[in-house]
């Protein structure tokens, strides 16, 4: 069945087909991911076509391969053979209609604010007099992006649905004054959504979902046609350190002292110790301008009197092996004994003090955020500190000490692009509104670069696709051999012109699409421009016709990376 256009009017009463003369000249569609889904044609008078001439009227319907949109403009055209035209330009009915959808604050309204529940915790460790409050700094509450698409969908009276596909994290992005189409423009990018629309269903993807892997192939080669590569490393990052769920912990202590005699007791002991917070961290050192793990604690013994030197697996020898709860004193230890990798000094039983790394140097941080393998007691410490009813000096004072430290905490790695590019390190991520691993984790995947960006522009003739479709670059020159996405479809439809130029752009870089907005994609060739100012790097080719998604012999090599970049993308979506 062959394509047509018609034009319905706003009752839907009545219904055209435009002249397929008019498409064959004129037919133009500009269809980009997470923005355009633009028609644009011009009509001509004449006695036969006078009807759709006519009822072509603004917030007329247009109708185009089952789909419905919205005149949006129509402009006079002026042509030297003096006919009556008109270019007409429509935008997809779902774009409109989101328009429709809208949150506003009601100006009478009358807002109170309560600060609920701290969600803080709160406990007297074993240490007469000393109250440990820990609370989260930074956090917010969160939303999931479902339940802020309900709010402007759910009992709409514009007809329109959305549908999800895919898994998004939860944010701390509650949807304010605006409509819906402003709230995907500005957040989409965040929850890592892409959107199409078909129909009267704005159809919502992450981008491992709408990505549909097709067996073509483009190889970058001198005789194709007009083409254009654009390929940026600048960003590229495969590792780094992420610290999420931001946390305060504060510690008040009656009857310690700052200065002066410090007392042989657990007062005495946490007093002395706190004064270390914020000492650099330097592998294998012992002394205040630089210690490692070992070094702090070797330190702190030898003050009280205790002989003790490093490394870990030694002082893990030296004393009993205790669990939880932990008292002042106690060495705590990460790893198989024997193969001990790490060891801090227990304040009291929610506390612990450590030189942590090169990063974060000697901090306090609660045992609960980061449960130590076992603990050590060393019976001198004990008979020091165990008793915790010893006093400091013999003026009362209070001492608060606050301390923050994260909850979570994770190096994220890309073997494959590590494996592929070498080592690229970047600075780290900090999540402090973030108190969920698994959210932590997708934001440190969103929010990373670990492959080249690639952008690649083709202007083909006779060859069209879907936006979605993923195809196999290979470009030799600059050392790429990857999957790039189909996110831009420009030109008219083969339906009415066999013979037109279609542009169609790809792109593999995810942070890339979730920056995709309406002024970026206004316009096609305004985005190839774009690629062509990132390194100079496009190379114009020849002008000789050539099926590039035809079948194409590929080198044995070339064969195996496929194969593996799908078998990941498989393990990757759980398939």
């Amino acid at each position: 069945m062959s394509k047509t256009v018609l034009i319905r009017s706003r009752d839907g009463k009545q219904e055209e087909r435009v002249s397929w003369n008019d498409l064959n000249a004129t037919f133009s569609r500009n269809f980009q991911i997470s923005s355009s889904f633009e028609l644009s044609f011009t009509m001509t008078y004449s006695s036969e076509f006078t009807n759709v001439y006519n009822l072509a009227k603004e917030k007329a319907f247009v109708i185009y391969a089952g789909e419905a949109y919205v005149i949006q403009q129509i402009s006079p055209v002026a042509n030297s053979a003096g006919l009556l035209q008109k270019q007409i330009t429509a935008n997809h009915v779902v774009l409109d209609k989101l328009k429709n959808l809208r949150i506003d604050t009601n100006p009478e309204s009358t807002t109170t604010n309560n600060s609920g529940d701290s969600s803080s915790d709160t406990a007297d460790d074993d240490t007469s007099g000393t109250t440990v409050v820990t609370k989260p700094t930074d956090q917010v509450q969160t939303y999931s992006f479902e339940s802020q698409l309900k709010r402007f969908f759910d009992n709409n009276d514009q007809g329109i649905s959305y549908a999800l596909h895919g898994s998004f994290p939860d944010l701390d992005i509650q949807a304010s004054d605006g409509t819906a189409l402003d709230f995907l423009s500005s957040n989409a990018s965040s929850y890592g959504a892409v959107y199409v629309p078909h129909g009267n269903t704005l159809d919502i993807y992450n981008y491992s979902t709408i990505e549909r892997k097709t067996d073509k192939t483009f190889r970058y080669l001198s005789d194709m046609t007009e083409a254009s590569v654009s390929v940026d490393v600048n960003d590229l990052i495969n590792t780094r350190q992420v610290y999420a769920g931001k946390m305060e912990t504060t510690t008040t202590i009656v009857n310690g002292a700052d200065s002066g005699p410090v007392s042989k007791d657990a007062i005495g002991f946490q007093s002395y110790v706190r004064q270390f917070v914020g000492k650099p961290y330097v592998w294998s050192g012992n002394t205040p301008s630089g210690w490692d793990c070992s070094g702090f604690v070797a330190y702190v013994y030898n003050h009280f009197g205790i002989a003790m030197h490093q490394p870990t697996t030694y002082e893990e020898t030296q004393g009993t092996v205790v669990g939880p709860p932990y008292q002042t004193g106690d060495m705590l230890f990460w790893g198989s004994r024997g193969s001990t990798t790490h060891v801090a000094l227990a304040l009291n039983s929610i506390q612990m003090i450590m030189a942590a790394n090169e990063s974060q140097g000697t901090i306090i941080e609660n045992i609960n955020a980061w449960p130590p393998s076992f603990g050590v007691r060393n019976a001198q410490m004990y008979s020091m500190v165990g008793s915790g009813n010893g006093t400091s000096s013999e003026d009362s004072s209070t001492t608060t000490t606050t301390a923050d430290y994260y909850q979570i905490k994770f190096e994220y790695r890309d073997e494959e692009s590590i494996a592929t590019y070498g080592l690229h390190r970047g600075s780290p991520l900090i999540l402090d509104s973030v108190y969920d691993d698994d959210n932590a984790r997708k934001a440190a995947r969103l929010q990373t670069q670990s492959n080249p960006s690639v952008s690649l522009s083709l202007q083909l003739t006779g060859e069209d696709g879907q936006l979605g479709d993923a195809i196999y670059a290979i470009v030799p020159e600059m050392n790429i051999s990857t999957y790039v996405m189909l996110v831009g479809i420009s030109g008219n439809d083969l339906a009415f012109n066999s013979g037109a130029n279609i542009e169609l752009t790809f792109n593999n870089n995810n942070d890339a699409l979730k920056d995709v907005n309406h002024a970026l994609f206004q316009d096609i060739h305004e985005l190839k421009n774009s690629f062509n100012s990132v390194n100079n790097q496009i190379a114009n080719l020849g002008s000789r016709n050539e099926n590039h998604f035809g079948h194409i012999v590929i080198t044995q090599k070339e064969a195996s990376e496929i194969e593996q970049y799908v078998d990941k993308q498989r393990q990757d979506s759980g398939g």
